[in-house]
């Protein structure tokens, strides 16, 4: 039996965190893409779980440490609305930053098929309508 969107979700968050990127990737599905906000320099979206995973050390490469607090995780109509905060050190000047930041995910067959991510929470939650 698949496993529960909110659950990849959830997942997903537990190894990011750990720095397990194959874990991450793992639950990705193999045709999945990830849009970045609209404000991201590089606009995407980047398909395929080569591309996804490419753009996600790029997210992470300047930072000491990265983070992704799980604030609120719920369904809505067929997406998982995951609610967070980013939490970053930079590597060369050692500041810390706390970025609000929400994820919609959709699954598939048991894996992560889409993701989107927004700054704006209330922006993500229009683009589901």
């Amino acid at each position: 039996m698949p496993i529960a969107a909110t659950e990849i979700m959830r997942l997903a968050t537990e190894r990011f965190n750990a720095g397990d990127l194959d874990g991450f990737a793992d639950l990705l599905d193999p045709d999945a893409t990830i849009t970045p906000d609209p404000s991201w320099p590089e606009p995407g979206p980047f398909e395929g779980r080569e591309a996804v995973m490419e753009f996600v050390r790029g997210w992470v490469a300047p930072w000491e440490s990265v983070r992704l607090e799980l604030d609120e995780l719920e369904e809505r109509g067929g997406w998982v609305v995951s609610r967070c905060r980013w939490l970053t050190r930079g590597k060369a000047s050692g500041a810390a930053t706390v970025v609000p930041f929400t994820f919609l995910g959709a699954a598939r067959g048991g894996h992560l098929a889409e993701l989107r991510a927004f700054f704006d929470h209330d922006a993500a939650l229009r683009s589901l309508d």
